[in-house]
């Protein structure tokens, strides 16, 4: 896998990758995700709960998420 081979020589390289999980609200994800080389941004709400739209993975620890906090009072058109 050409992603897979990038992810590694990035991180080789000490290149941090940073991948979002994905907003599908599935279990799956892809990589460079699945990669454990690569950092993975997960969408929570304030109270650091995964927001419905976001993938998860069980591979997925909470010590690698980067959180993003869902906004409810902001509106984008």
């Amino acid at each position: 896998m050409v992603v897979e081979w990038a992810v590694n020589y990035a991180y080789e390289r000490g290149v941090v990758v940073i991948d979002a999980a994905g907003n599908e609200n599935q279990s799956t994800v892809g990589y460079p995700t699945a990669n454990d080389r690569a950092v993975v941004v997960e969408a929570v709400n304030n109270s650091d709960v995964r927001v419905d739209f976001s993938n998860y993975n069980a591979g997925v620890t909470v010590d690698e998420i980067i959180a993003i906090v869902e906004d409810s009072s902001s509106n984008i058109d």
